[in-house]
């Protein structure tokens, strides 16, 4: 078995075990690794956490998508800045979360 194999079934296994549903605009669903990233900043004298959603997918999954992608991920929209494909067959992309386009809506 070569090693892009054992890479392959690794990212299966990751995906399988952590993945979570990520919903298309087309109402179609994908496996996806969902998760914050915080990065420790200094503004000035103060330190800020700064946290921005990410996802992770397989790369022929994202491979086509165009940037200012709507993805529904637990239920709240978020929208793709852009995707980093990485060489272990995974892309990570950087997400922000999409405003809601109903302010004055009554949660039910």
């Amino acid at each position: 078995m070569r090693f892009s194999e054992y890479q392959q079934a690794l990212n299966q296994e990751k995906v399988a075990l952590f993945g979570e549903p990520v919903t298309l605009p087309d109402g179609s669903t994908l496996a996806g690794i969902f998760r914050w990233q915080v990065a420790n900043t200094e503004v000035g004298h103060i330190d800020s956490d700064q946290k921005q959603p990410t996802l992770e997918v397989f790369n022929t999954e994202a491979e086509n998508w165009p940037d200012q992608l709507t993805l529904l991920i637990r239920n709240q929209p978020y929208t793709l800045v852009k995707c980093l494909p990485k060489n272990n067959g995974m892309t990570l992309c950087m997400l922000t979360e999409t405003p809601d386009t109903q302010p004055n809506r009554v949660w039910q």
